[in-house]
């Protein structure tokens, strides 16, 4: 409900592009959510915060948008003199707050800019960051300062109001296609008080500084670019795995030629860097979407930037451990940057929440944020930390759990858990779901995959030992969402029948184009697309690709899950795409009993539809040829037929997937 509310204030906020609005719509929530915590804290024990109480000033504090805009508002009417101090205490925040994000501490401790003889100067605008916090005991927050891993109970129910408004506030930028997300208050309030132009940002994309002149020239159709992971500030973390250059594909292909040629161009510069001394950034974001076995490749990287560079800059995590393993559970811990409401990390919480009890769990969130997913793993693990910005500082962190396993959920997807992934920090390490290729790395052990995803040569296709569990290898729980009651004509649908392609258009290889012609053609239907999530030139880009190639196609613009849910009912056929299906995507639609047509791809990340169609017993809409695709996404009878009956609460709560896991940790060597 708050959530719904925030994002539908925000949308119309940011469509205005307003600045003034924005802070205009950020006191509205702000009173919202005081109404709503004076209703959750009547339900609970006085807490101990009190006007003075300033334990929780003194760290990182996030705001939003709206919430930097009414900020930003207060401040210019400030007096000269006290616009003056507040430069002052900006600067003394950031010369400490830099400790941090260079990893000299594992936990900022700085003073808040606002913070003026114990007392917030800004308490009516303060964030809704700081609106979350509540204690029971001002002594647990003191000891907390000294002692990150310390426990502070707040009021129940207090923080989870923040959240949703929090997360509400995001996805209504989202939706209007605007900039988001959160920033760290007092490095955005110097950026927009300085008159800097555009948004904030955490992570800076630069030129490359030492790229090799050949590869600058040589690069056309691919990418160059250097990125500096955690620049927070003015400084950058002097490691020297830290500022990489990167080699990545196109995340949309003009034609199959383009991709063809885009394949061997990258190839040919791998060829090059293993020949330099360059350090080559493996964070290949769009290399999943290439439709080739990448194996050879990434192994090859790998190898090549483990033996030259991190043996080198990390000799004291590269090596085995050395050390006797503890008495007590088996250890495993799962670590990501985005332990938050993202994909490639979120399935793991089913395997999280249904560990036996001989096993201990460890949640390793280096993400810069939290949300209410980040929550979750808070609640679910028996252990949770917040890992610093450095991979060393993290390393070191990590390794002094003595974790008997590590599950890396989305390795490789950054470059920070690229480095963590070439060091040795558990006894066994292992890759999962959330990176649907092998890391190539070869300090990652084991790679967890589906039975039902995997091919028969699936084996091949990875550096690390495949280990098949049962089914998709998930225990998922339903997240229900109800399609909207929008009509038709409010939908940006076509007005006549339609069949529907409802998966990220980078997933749309031009090499199957063809394919769909062929259905618009026979059928008579249109072919409808959706725009990409992130980047709003994909989708056109592939419907401007497959309107040259002659299919008959319409493309719909973002929009928020129940409105895709309503347009995939309105549609006579819903297809899963080619090489790269759909996963969670799937599992989405068949929750809201919508059928799905697939075709199992060569590779595990072309066949992530297919157990999820068993679990619903909608095998028959598994295709077995190219040809029986087409025919079923031509025959609409013969797809209600198949749905007829639904099953889709065969897709959850399925703990052989979890059990077959336990089972194999616990019989590892060494682990016990």
């Amino acid at each position: 409900m708050l959530e719904e509310v925030a994002k539908t204030s925000a949308a119309k906020a940011a469509l205005s592009g307003s600045f003034e609005r924005f802070g205009r719509m950020a006191r509205r929530l702000h009173v919202l959510a005081d109404e709503e915590i004076l209703k959750v804290q009547g339900f609970a024990a006085p807490c101990a915060c009190k006007p003075g109480c300033d334990h929780c000033c003194r760290g990182l504090v996030t705001a939003t948008l709206p919430e930097l805009s009414a900020i930003v508002t207060e401040v210019e009417s400030w007096p000269a003199a006290r616009r003056a101090n507040l430069d002052v205490r900006i600067r003394e925040y950031q010369s400490q707050a830099s400790l941090y994000w260079t990893g000299e501490r594992l936990a900022l401790k700085a003073d808040c800019p606002f913070l003026d003889q114990g007392r917030c100067s800004i308490y009516d605008l303060r964030p809704l960051h700081c609106r979350s916090k509540s204690s029971y005991s001002a002594d647990a927050c003191r000891r907390q300062l000294e002692d990150p891993e310390v426990e502070v109970q707040g009021v129940s129910g207090q923080s989870e109001v923040c959240i949703e408004l929090v997360e509400g506030t995001l996805r209504g930028f989202q939706e209007a296609d605007r900039p988001t997300g959160t920033y760290e208050l007092a490095p955005a309030l110097q950026h927009f008080l300085g008159g800097r132009p555009g948004l904030p940002r955490r992570f800076e994309v630069r030129p490359a500084r030492q790229c090799d002149a050949r590869l600058r020239a040589d690069l056309k159709e691919i990418r160059l670019k250097a990125v500096i992971l955690f620049d927070a500030h003015e400084g950058e973390i002097a490691e020297p795995l830290n500022s990489l250059f990167r080699l990545d594909l196109p995340m949309v292909y003009s034609s199959a030629d383009h991709a063809e040629a885009c394949w061997t161009a990258l190839k040919s510069q791998v060829e090059r860097l293993l020949e330099t001394e360059q350090e080559p950034d493996l964070a290949f974001q769009a290399l999943v979407y290439a439709a080739k076995d990448v194996k050879s490749l990434l192994e090859r990287l790998m190898e090549h930037v483990y033996r030259k560079f991190a043996c080198k800059a990390f000799p004291q995590f590269t090596g085995p451990l050395d050390q006797k393993r503890k008495p007590g559970p088996f250890r495993l811990g799962y670590l990501s940057t985005r332990l938050i409401g993202y994909n490639g990390s979120r399935w793991a919480l089913g395997w999280l929440a249904n560990h036996g009890p001989d096993i201990e769990t460890y949640a390793l969130n280096a993400s810069p944020t939290e949300d209410a997913v980040s929550l979750r793993w808070r609640r679910l693990a028996d252990h949770y930390y917040r890992l610093p910005f450095a991979a060393a500082e993290s390393a070191e962190l990590v390794r002094s759990l003595d974790l008997d396993a590590l599950i890396f959920t989305d390795v490789g997807e950054d470059g920070l858990t690229l480095q963590l992934s070439l060091m040795r920090l558990a006894r066994w390490q292992l890759g999962g779901w959330g990176r649907v290729v092998t890391s190539g790395s070869p300090q990652i052990d084991f790679y967890l995959s589906s039975a039902d995803m995997e091919p028969e040569d699936g084996d091949s296709h990875y550096t690390e030992r495949l280990v098949r569990l049962p089914g998709s290898g998930q225990c998922l729980y339903p997240e229900p969402v109800a399609p909207t009651t929008k009509p038709r004509e409010d939908l940006a649908v076509p007005d006549r029948p339609f069949v529907f392609v409802g998966q990220n258009p980078s997933k749309l290889h031009p090499s199957r184009d063809a394919l769909y012609r062929e259905i618009s053609e026979r059928s008579g239907k249109v072919v409808v697309i959706c725009s990409h999530p992130s980047n709003s030139e994909a989708g056109e880009l592939v419907r401007s690709r497959m309107s040259r190639a002659g299919v008959d196609v319409h493309l719909l613009p973002r929009m928020p899950l129940p409105e895709y849910l309503a347009v995939a009912r309105l549609a006579d056929a819903v297809l899963d795409s080619f090489d790269f299906s759909g996963g969670m995507t799937t599992v989405q639609l068949l929750t809201a009993g919508i059928p799905v047509v697939s075709y199992p791809g060569p590779f595990m990340r072309g066949r992530m539809a297919i157990p999820f169609l068993r679990q619903a017993r909608l095998d028959s809409l598994i295709a077995g040829s190219e040809e029986e695709f087409v025919d079923l996404a031509c025959d609409s009878d013969r797809i209600k037929d198949a749905a007829e009956t639904p099953h889709p609460e065969g897709l959850f709560r399925d703990l052989k997937p979890v059990r077959a896991l336990d089972e194999f940790l616990l019989n590892l060597p060494g682990s016990s």
